[in-house]
């Protein structure tokens, strides 16, 4: 509230949304959907990307340089794990047994 009041137009926050949370979905413990109209509550200006797209990610930061008045959120909609298949949309806490399992194999 205090970045809109005092119009804090070089002040950029980035949000990783990839809807998981330590132990699971986000809409299974905690939902905050939709976390863009939150923040436009706040009096924000929104942009919402694909955080997986290296030029929206540029475009939203130069778009973010010319918001006059108010402070920007990026809203980066991404997937955890991205790009490596078996490790995809796993939580904190299933990535974490995965790894212990990993690593009982290669001890015995």
């Amino acid at each position: 509230m205090t970045s809109a009041h005092y119009k804090l137009d070089n002040l950029v926050a980035i949000v990783d949304y990839n809807n998981l949370q330590i132990d699971g979905k986000v809409s299974d413990v905690m939902d905050v959907a939709p976390v863009g109209e939150k923040f436009k509550a706040f009096k924000w200006n929104v942009i919402e990307i694909d955080g997986h797209n290296y030029e929206e990610i540029i475009n939203a930061l130069d778009t973010a340089r010319t918001v006059k008045g108010q402070p920007t959120v990026i809203v980066a909609n991404t997937v955890k794990g991205k790009g490596v298949s078996f490790m995809e949309t796993l939580d904190s806490m299933e990535l974490l047994q995965m790894v212990k399992n990993t690593v009982r194999q290669w001890k015995n």
